[in-house]
């Protein structure tokens, strides 16, 4: 599936390395400029010698910049300027489509992907009555991402044994984020705000969400090669690794995030033993003894006070569903939430998110899109419960077993958090998703 071969690959790579330094020589770039400049370069090149390595770097890379995306700026002249998650999502897109335009014919499409072209077209077709067009624009391209992510992992699956490649990139791909979050531990330099809580970790996301979703699947992972390849009661690497990122996740204090690692054990559990969550029940009541602080945010869901983030969420979907109400059939238009909410209830009321995924696609794309994004995710499960069903092999029915279950974990978390906000997470979701598709499919069809 190669695009260059080896040798193209490696004068191109070096003419645009001297390119870039020859910009740095003869006009005034700042150094998180150049360095944006030549990692993008690398993986033009990466990806179109080798796309299985290049869809790896893309989740490595778009990992590292979760944060720093909106916050750096970059300019073209005196004009033009545009944040570093925007220049990377049009990069991403531009990729994908080279890639799959080329592989088009092996592409066939079934109920997913319909699913996900019917969802594509009715936010295409919002921008007719969007009420902000730039907006809307950025949301499109951030959605059509996802769906070549979907697309391509599940083209790319087909070369050899890909869960274990997708599976060792995003545990290794999570050193990063994991090494600044466990800083930001020690330095005390978390997010701060959340009543009662000094210190929120959140790596280098955007937010503790995230980051402690992120954490949720990668302990899947290392679960996976846990089970599969290094035995649940044999130390290893992996055990060590998997200790840290249960510690980190619990420092997120990210209730959602909890509760959907929650519903992937017991998920797990069902299919797989009932010792897992056995296990977790007795490890989750020792960390609940121990620590005043999730004793706290646990209390704040049975008891929550006047201010708690729950009564918050519940006035939000309430705003959101009045807003709606007024715009039922049609909506606003992709990507306008925060406009939507800024419009009705000023901009000084706090956080403009709905913190539902169903309530904003229903705000933001109306019914057709609504319903679309419903049915999608309601067809995937069915999908990736059968792929588990019918599998043979041990390690590919563990595999599908695990994605299903992560799966699930991100609908449920979709009722109360802005998952489908964090691109970085629905494209490791969608990779693993297209990936389980094609190695569950005899006939290579995306159903």
């Amino acid at each position: 599936m190669s695009i260059f071969s080896r040798e193209i690959s490696g004068v191109l790579f070096l003419l645009g390395s001297f390119v870039i330094l020859s910009l740095n020589l003869f006009f005034e770039k700042s150094f998180i400029e150049s360095l944006v400049l030549f990692f993008g370069w690398l993986l033009i090149i990466a990806f179109l010698y080798r796309p299985k390595w290049g869809l790896f770097l893309i989740l490595f890379f778009r990992l590292i910049i979760d944060k720093l995306g909106s916050e750096v700026i970059l300019s073209v002249g005196d004009n033009l300027r545009f944040s570093l998650s925007a220049a990377f999502g049009v990069l991403v897109v531009f990729l994908l489509s080279i890639f799959l335009f080329k592989n088009l014919r092996l592409i066939k499409i079934g109920r997913i992907g319909f699913l996900w072209i019917l969802l594509i077209l009715a936010s295409l077709v919002s921008f007719f009555w969007s009420i902000n067009l730039q907006a809307s624009f950025y949301e499109f391209v951030r959605v059509l991402g996802i769906f070549m992510i979907f697309c391509s992992f599940y083209l790319v699956a087909k070369e050899e044994d890909y869960n274990e490649s997708i599976i060792y990139a995003i545990i290794f791909s999570s050193i990063i984020p994991f090494t600044v979050a466990f800083y930001q531990f020690l330095t005390k330099n978390g997010l701060g705000g959340t009543s009662g809580i000094e210190s929120r970790l959140y790596g280098t996301f955007s937010h503790p969400n995230q980051f402690a979703f992120f954490s949720v699947i990668v302990i899947a992972c290392l679960l996976y090669v846990i089970l599969i390849k290094k035995g649940l009661y044999k130390l290893s690497f992996y055990h060590g690794l998997l200790m840290i990122n249960l510690f980190l996740l619990i420092q997120t204090f990210s209730r959602g995030a909890w509760l959907a690692f929650l519903v992937f054990v017991f998920v797990l559990s069902m299919f797989r033993s009932v010792k897992i969550i056995i296990g977790l029940i007795l490890i989750s009541f020792l960390l609940f003894l121990v620590s005043p602080s999730i004793q706290e945010r646990v209390e704040d869901i049975y008891n929550p006070p006047a201010d708690s983030s729950i009564k918050w969420r519940i006035l939000q979907w309430e705003r959101a569903y009045k807003a709606y109400q007024k715009s039922s059939y049609i909506g606003y238009g992709l990507g306008t939430e925060i406009i939507v909410h800024e419009n009705e209830y000023g901009f000084y009321v706090g956080d403009p998110y709905t913190h539902n995924d169903f309530v904003r696609n229903f705000l933001e794309v109306g019914i057709p899109g609504g319903i679309a994004y419903i049915l999608l995710l309601i067809v995937t499960g069915v999908v990736l419960f059968k792929n588990y069903r019918k599998a043979t092999g041990d390690d590919l029915k563990t595999f599908n077993l695990f994605v299903f279950s992560i799966f699930i974990s991100m609908v449920i978390l979709s009722f109360s958090d802005n998952v489908l906000r964090g691109t970085i997470n629905q494209w490791i979701i969608w990779g693993l998703i297209g990936t389980s598709i094609t190695l569950s499919s005899n006939k290579k069809e995306l159903v």
